[in-house]
């Protein structure tokens, strides 16, 4: 959608921004990747529950919130889609990003813009 109203430049850089905003959280226990085009993948190591993944969410959220703001000073305001998946949901990162995806096609189902915890009841 952004492609098509902005263009691909601008959408790249879009991208480029929400990528810096999600390696903010990067450290020794939180890896991020892009996944697709404009889909990403943040693996958080030790975590115990899901409410460590569910506050850096809520923390992403209030940050876009606000406007990214483009090179030719466009204000572009992004939502998310997010599904989270842990241990024992899948066995390894293939089978996790599996389930965490089928959550975030939960969210898109259900109007976009949010987070869903992978539930076995969706399989």
């Amino acid at each position: 959608m952004i492609n098509n109203s902005l263009g691909f430049e601008k959408a790249d850089e879009l991208v480029a921004q929400f990528a810096n905003i999600l390696q903010s959280y990067a450290s020794h226990e939180v890896k991020i990747g892009r996944f697709n085009n404009d889909e990403f993948v943040m693996a958080l190591f030790n975590a115990k529950t899901d409410d460590e993944a569910i506050r850096i969410y809520e923390e992403i959220v209030r940050v876009l919130n606000k406007p990214l703001i483009l090179s030719d000073n466009n204000e572009v305001y992004i939502s998310i889609s997010v599904g989270i998946a842990s241990y024992p949901d899948g066995t390894d990162a293939n089978e996790l990003v599996k389930c965490a995806d089928i959550a975030m096609f939960n969210v898109k189902q259900h109007g976009k813009n949010g987070m869903r915890v992978f539930s076995k009841d969706w399989e």
